[in-house]
């Protein structure tokens, strides 16, 4: 498993190896996982440069926002304006490289029929305010889909795990993954198994009950609600859903460019990115965030990249933000408590309450 490697010699699944493979690869990343004070993180195993690449991670699976699907492409996310849609399902469109490509084609059929269920459902349609697939949505319903078709995608990949099938190969593999961009032999990129995805938060039902709580009231019954929806679309325990769900939630991805987290994080009035779905990164998602992080995050052709910020010191934590960090404290951790569920008690964030302890007007309640 991936992670069990990371911990003990660093070494991972690599490109040139096919996924779900136990052979360790040649290069390898430079950080050990640990347990820190925010949980287990990743700590640099050797002093490191700024803009150096920490880590490369292919999407166990990911998917495009509703409005996206009517232009891109659903495995490479690359524009597909001109293909038409799926004649099944009529929600999901291919580019002319990704049509071609295995791996593709058997994505997709793992989730046609209940996407055929989806939007041929009226009633699930109006109790979701969905329109024609592809149609842009507003308010409140502006990506009601996006978490239940990734959902799907990854309750596929756990049935072939399960069955002891081969796994399907992941965008940017060499061998038949496809995608827009396929790393060299030096660019080493970590393919997760369904059993990496088991070992990220929550792992057990007190640590979920915990990070419920986190969630906004609202966030909480989407979760509740999602889950009956899926109930409907496929065959698997409604526990096994809701856990998958939570996953999902607490640890999905942006597939944000690095024109577009650049651009945010190197603006003072910008307080997001534009991106046009979420993917699951498992080893990805073991970086703890941090308002004032010591490496920054994107996505090339749909593959997860992590670099150093500044020089980063052997025993430091590599940390990212997982939102943009303009802003007040108290706006910083509004955005993360309503995405992510938790109260961010990083360095700077902590130095910012105190500060504003130190200033506030009489009468005034501390921060807590």
């Amino acid at each position: 498993q991936v992670v069990d490697s990371i911990a003990s010699s660093s070494q991972l699944r690599l490109h040139h190896q096919m996924p779900g493979t136990s052979k360790t690869a040649e290069g390898q990343f430079p950080f050990t996982l640990e347990s820190g004070s925010s949980g287990r993180g990743y700590f640099a195993t050797r002093n490191l440069p700024r803009g150096k690449v920490v880590l490369r991670c292919a999407p166990i699976a990911a998917v495009l926002h509703d409005k996206e699907l009517g232009s891109h492409c659903a495995r490479c996310f690359e524009a597909a304006i001109d293909r038409p849609a799926c004649q099944y399902c009529k929600a999901v469109r291919l580019c002319r490289s990704c049509a071609s490509c295995a791996a593709a084609k058997q994505e997709h059929e793992s989730e046609c029929r209940a996407l055929q269920s989806l939007w041929g459902d009226g009633r699930l349609r109006k109790r979701l305010g969905l329109g024609p697939p592809g149609a842009p949505l507003k308010g409140q319903h502006r990506s009601a889909t996006t978490v239940i078709r990734l959902a799907l995608r990854l309750l596929a990949v756990r049935r072939r795990a399960l069955r002891n099938t081969v796994a399907t190969p992941l965008l940017s593999d060499a061998e038949g993954g496809g995608g827009a961009w396929v790393p060299s032999q030096q660019e080493d990129v970590v393919h997760d198994s369904w059993a990496d995805v088991e070992m990220i938060a929550p792992t057990d039902d007190a640590e979920l009950d915990t990070m419920i709580e986190g969630l906004p009231s609202g966030r909480a019954r989407e979760l509740e609600g999602g889950s009956n929806v899926l109930r409907t679309l496929c065959f698997a325990a409604r526990e096994e859903i809701y856990r998958l769900l939570c996953r999902i939630t607490f640890n999905a991805m942006a597939l944000a460019s690095e024109h577009e987290v650049r651009r945010a994080c190197g603006s003072t009035k910008q307080h997001g990115w534009r991106d046009p779905g979420i993917g699951l990164y498992p080893t990805g998602a073991m970086l703890n965030h941090s308002c004032d992080p010591s490496c920054l995050w994107f996505m090339r052709g749909g593959v997860l990249v992590v670099e150093t910020l500044r020089p980063v010191r052997r025993g430091d934590e590599l940390t990212i933000a997982y939102v943009p960090t303009r802003g007040s404290c108290q706006a910083r951790r509004q955005r993360l408590r309503r995405a992510f569920g938790f109260r961010c008690l990083c360095p700077k964030c902590c130095s910012s309450a105190r500060k504003g302890v130190l200033r506030r007007p009489a009468g005034r309640s501390r921060v807590k």
